[in-house]
């Protein structure tokens, strides 16, 4: 059986914050894994071996664990913790909120990028997500 270990001590694994969402929301392990699909006969197997990484879900099975918290799947696949923060609580907004959130953020950047680069004169555009 492989337990698969964060490299990163400041970053949280997919089932650490697996474990503390579900706590969070007051759900035990078999609830959580009936709410997101699984038999009844392995939730709470399946959700604790998530949770202490020894197996990993497939894509889709992670999905639905998301769904069924409320979060975006890249919360939980965020690396970064900072990033994941900024995942659940950006998900949380309303759209009119999220596009001026976004809007504020890739000003900020284009004034940091500008200033650092002026000495390059090769001012970057922020990343795009597509």
């Amino acid at each position: 059986m492989t337990t698969y270990q964060n490299t990163h001590p400041q970053t949280k694994t997919f089932g650490t914050r697996l474990r503390e969402i579900r706590k969070r929301k007051g759900l035990s392990q078999q609830e959580l894994g009936i709410l997101a699909g699984l038999s009844s006969s392995i939730a709470a197997t399946r959700i604790n071996r998530y949770e202490n990484n020894v197996h990993r879900p497939s894509l889709i099975v992670a999905w639905h664990i998301a769904k069924a918290l409320s979060l975006p799947l890249s919360f939980f696949l965020a690396n970064e913790d900072r990033l994941a923060r900024l995942i659940a609580v950006f998900s949380k907004l309303p759209e009119n909120w999220q596009e001026e959130v976004l809007q504020a953020a890739e000003t900020r950047y284009r004034k940091v990028n500008g200033k650092a680069n002026k000495k390059s004169k090769t001012a970057k555009s922020p990343p795009s997500a597509n």
